[in-house]
């Protein structure tokens, strides 16, 4: 019962502060399907998106972000539906939309599916570092946490999610 009333208090602190939680994935194992560039999951990127979902199941998302891609859509889509929000379609090399996808979401929780070329491109952009390389082609397992003030500081999380 404390635990659940610190809970509280840190989510309203979180709240009151204007921290935003920015969480960033790559998405999940895509299918191999010979002559189409844009494959959706395989079956173990199929998995790993509910894993995903399973991860952030009691934590309140308030919005979810994937490119036009069907991969991306796939692998934040158990999420979606456990939260009962909508996917938000976004480009992976539009700052402007980067700006208001904090702007729309200040205080609150939200999680960005995008590709290994572009993940660090948003971590770039949140954390205002230039610490981030493309991920390897084979590397679907980070999940990067970002916690974001109104005086913009920030501080970043890696998870590997096996």
């Amino acid at each position: 019962m404390l635990w659940a009333g610190f809970a509280g208090s840190l989510a309203y602190a979180q709240q009151e502060e204007g921290i935003t939680t920015i969480i960033v994935i790559r998405h999940a194992e895509k299918a191999d399907e010979a002559g189409n560039s844009y494959p959706g999951l395989s079956a173990a990127g199929l998995k790993r998106a509910q894993k995903i979902a399973e991860l952030l199941s009691q934590e309140a998302i308030t919005a979810v972000y994937a490119t036009p891609y069907q991969r991306t859509k796939q692998t934040v889509m158990p999420l979606a539906a456990a939260q009962k929000i909508s996917i938000q379609e976004y480009s992976p090399i539009d700052e402007k939309a980067f700006k208001a996808m904090l702007e729309s979401n200040t205080g609150g929780k939200i999680v960005i599916c995008a590709h290994s070329n572009t993940v660090p491109v948003l971590l770039t952009y949140f954390t205002r570092t230039q610490n981030f390389t493309t991920l390897a082609e084979q590397e679907y397992d980070k999940v990067f946490i970002i916690s974001k003030s109104n005086s913009g500081a920030s501080s970043t999380l890696k998870l590997v999610v096996k």
